[in-house]
């Protein structure tokens, strides 16, 4: 069975059109949320996607707020699963490891995307973050991270730590599995 894009559904059942014909108060926590992240998957729409999230979280927002650090896999892995190119996303949390918020900082090709560290630690600091993560996918289906992965971490984790802000992170995503180079040591 083939997804119908949002852009395929009516205009009234749309989640942006309907928040601004009703108010946002007539909306899901599902279709807010499709809103923030702004696209599904090859597979799922957005608001599709985000019921999936919420269900993971029995539909409770105040429990999807208290995911571990552990679980940015489970949050990011419906996203990032199937897409045939990379993107580059960051989490950021408070001091109590509670997400503030997840931004796309970039969308590549099949093989690489560019982030910039000063977009990341703008964004970070902008939201008023204490943590961070790095998150990207790597449709080869390789979980390993390359050169450049290494060193942009690297870059990150200092100057992160200069503006007291913590690195917590960075996970490589893939269709199967996925690279975490706190788990390796990295960090």
């Amino acid at each position: 069975m083939q997804k119908l894009s949002i852009n395929q559904w009516p205009e009234e059942d749309r989640p942006r059109e309907k928040m601004m014909s009703k108010g946002a108060e007539s909306l899901t926590d599902a279709e807010l949320m499709a809103i923030l992240i702004g696209s599904g998957n090859r597979d799922e729409s957005a608001v599709t996607l985000m019921q999936r999230i919420l269900a993971a979280s029995d539909g409770d927002l105040n429990q999807l707020g208290k995911w571990e650090v552990r679980d940015i896999y489970h949050l990011f892995h419906p996203l990032l699963c199937d897409l045939p190119y990379e993107e580059f996303w960051i989490l950021l949390l408070n001091q109590a490891s509670r997400i503030i918020n997840k931004v796309r900082i970039s969308i590549g090709c099949i093989d690489q995307t560019v982030a910039d560290v000063r977009t990341i630690l703008r964004e970070a600091l902008l939201q008023r973050a204490t943590q961070l993560a790095l998150v990207h996918n790597h449709p080869s289906g390789n979980p390993r991270p390359g050169p450049s992965d290494r060193q942009l971490t690297h870059h990150v984790q200092q100057g992160a730590n200069l503006m007291n802000i913590r690195l917590i992170d960075h996970l490589v995503v893939t269709d199967e599995s996925f690279y975490s180079f706190a788990d390796e040591g990295l960090l």
